[in-house]
């Protein structure tokens, strides 16, 4: 993704520029039109790339100022939190469609796990085995992994006993796949 930001936002204004000649205004000024023109998240996240740059930059020995620093990123756009949720009708309707989708078998199962599990993406695709728990039907995400740090839990056996307030029934163990060994 952030080659993508850099090969379409950043490059044509600033890749002809010594480090020297990115001053925090024309920066500013790159921001504000990557906001108007293509959304608020990719000028943020050409924040972001410009500041990892200079960063490097700096780390190698440069003795350059980061433009990026001086700009806050809420400068450049704030962001209002999601309140809405996925409806279950919508999850519902999101499963079926799956099974008609022409993809590999494994990547619906993988979309339908992340989708029942609401872990991340990375979180999916960082798993390793040592951190499943098939007897338990568990998934244990270890704190380095997780965005808060702490470890997490995710069941990995659904019920529809346990929403009709019957007994678990053991159903389906989903086991995310590949993971590394």
């Amino acid at each position: 993704m952030r080659r993508s930001v850099y090969d379409r936002a950043i490059a044509g204004e600033l890749s002809k520029l010594k480090l020297g000649e990115v001053t925090p205004q024309r920066f500013k000024r790159l921001c504000d039109e990557v906001k108007e023109k293509r959304w608020p998240a990719v000028a943020v996240h050409v924040r972001e790339v410009v500041l990892l740059v200079f960063h490097h930059a700096q780390g190698s020995g440069l003795d350059v100022s980061n433009p990026a620093e001086s700009i806050r990123t809420s400068a450049i756009a704030t962001f209002e939190p999601r309140e809405r949720a996925v409806s279950p009708s919508e999850v519902r309707a999101v499963l079926t469609a799956l099974d008609h989708v022409a993809a590999a078998a494994t990547l619906r199962s993988a979309v339908k796990f992340v989708l029942l599990t609401g872990v991340r993406k990375s979180e999916f695709i960082d798993a390793t085995w040592k951190e499943i728990d098939f007897a338990a039907a568990r998934w244990t995400i270890p704190a380095e992994r997780m965005k808060a740090g702490k470890p997490h839990v995710v069941p990995t056996r659904h019920s529809n006993g346990a929403r009709h307030g019957r007994a678990h029934a053991p159903t389906a163990v989903y086991r995310p796949c590949p993971l590394r060994r």
